[in-house]
């Protein structure tokens, strides 16, 4: 498989995730920013990073690639099997992704500073403001949750942790306080120590990829 994205990619760091609980051997290309990747089977069509190909198989969205490889390698799942704990952890896990990671999307951020003309100091509150009232509800809920354990939903490692923990790292790169957000941060704390998040944080080996040349 093969995983193209941009460098510090949130949704990367997700997938990344996904693919290394699986045990799934991938090869990450980075493509520069304000390009576009356009499937190989396909060439007229340009899809959105980050960008999971699997042979002529080419899936863009994140929860869209994520449902794929649980699919694909169930195990282990990505999911709890009772069908109301599944529920509440899918709700989390795409209010994590559609609500929280547009802010680190650098199409949104280019278009405040280049566009709006809006200087970085006033981007900075805008961002620091709505993550953390994203981050706030996200602590409540799970702090009205009598499930959570070192995961967010238990003892098992799910779906919804694997949204979190990227979102929390770009939170604490951008300078947020999370001092008021002690589940999430007692959450982040437990799973930082683990190898998987540790080897999936940083960007492993990687290639260079440019469109209109075809990655091998």
């Amino acid at each position: 498989m093969q995983l193209f994205t941009h460098t510090m990619s949130v949704t990367a760091f997700t997938i990344r995730l996904a693919l290394k609980l699986k045990q799934v051997d991938f090869e990450q290309l980075v493509v520069p920013h304000l390009t576009s990747v356009k499937r190989f089977n396909e060439p007229a069509q340009p899809m959105s990073l980050p960008l999971l190909q699997d042979y002529q198989l080419a899936i863009n969205q994140p929860l869209a690639i994520l449902e794929y490889l649980d699919e694909k390698y169930p195990r282990p799942p990505l999911l709890p099997e009772d069908i109301g704990l599944r529920a509440r952890v899918r709700a989390f896990a795409h209010t994590v992704i559609g609500e929280l990671y547009p802010y680190a999307n650098h199409k949104i951020l280019n278009y405040l500073s280049q566009v709006l003309l809006i200087e970085e100091p006033l981007q900075n509150r805008w961002l620091h403001d709505w993550l953390l009232s994203n981050l706030q509800q996200l602590n409540t809920l799970l702090e009205n949750n009598a499930e959570w354990g070192p995961f967010c939903f238990g003892y098992e490692l799910t779906l919804a942790d694997l949204a979190l923990i990227p979102q929390l790292h770009y939170a604490q790169q951008q300078m947020i306080d999370l001092s008021k957000l002690p589940i999430l941060v007692q959450i982040y704390q437990y799973c930082m120590h683990l190898n998987l998040f540790q080897e999936a944080i940083n960007s492993p080996s990687f290639k260079c990829f440019w469109p209109g040349k075809k990655a091998t």
